[in-house]
């Protein structure tokens, strides 16, 4: 890593606003906030709940980390930075496997985490909002007794 900063030495994109904020979340800071990010802390919150009791890394955790970037190269990329992009997909499809399964109260609630994650999945949410919206109204007029109803309007 450190030879990726003496190639690059200074602040790409928007890193300058990001990296001490995410200093202050990582210090459990979380009542400052930065106005020029409009990240949401939710992949803080979590990564910080998830490391808060943990020493260090096992032999065993360092041979999966090295097994996943073997299957999976790109990862090496993101191993460096704090992005988004993993659980951002991995709460939006979760949400829409809850959804396929009929857990909608479930769903929705992996829906506003993915909220949380990245503020961009309120778009991936409205769809599948939209989706079952346009569901309901298929299947409440192709239900028979509406067919029925329907047909008496259509005579007169």
């Amino acid at each position: 890593m450190s030879a990726i900063y003496d190639l690059v030495p200074y602040s790409f994109i928007d890193e300058a606003f990001h990296v001490p904020q995410a200093v202050k979340y990582c210090n459990g800071t979380f009542h400052e906030w930065d106005p020029k990010i409009t990240t949401l802390p939710g992949l803080y919150l979590i990564l910080r709940r998830l490391k808060m009791n943990q020493k260090g890394y096992s032999r065993r955790m360092v041979l999966w980390h090295a097994f996943n970037l073997a299957i999976f190269p790109v990862a090496y990329f993101f191993t460096f930075l704090y992005y988004t992009d993993t659980l951002s997909t991995c709460t939006v499809l979760l949400m829409l496997d809850l959804h396929l399964s009929s857990k909608k109260n479930l769903a929705s609630l992996v829906g506003i985490l993915s909220c949380i994650a990245r503020q961009v999945n309120i778009v991936w949410v409205g769809y599948l909002l939209l989706y079952s919206f346009s569901k309901s109204v298929h299947d409440y007029l192709t239900e028979p007794a509406m067919r029925n109803t329907m047909k008496q309007l259509r005579k007169k």
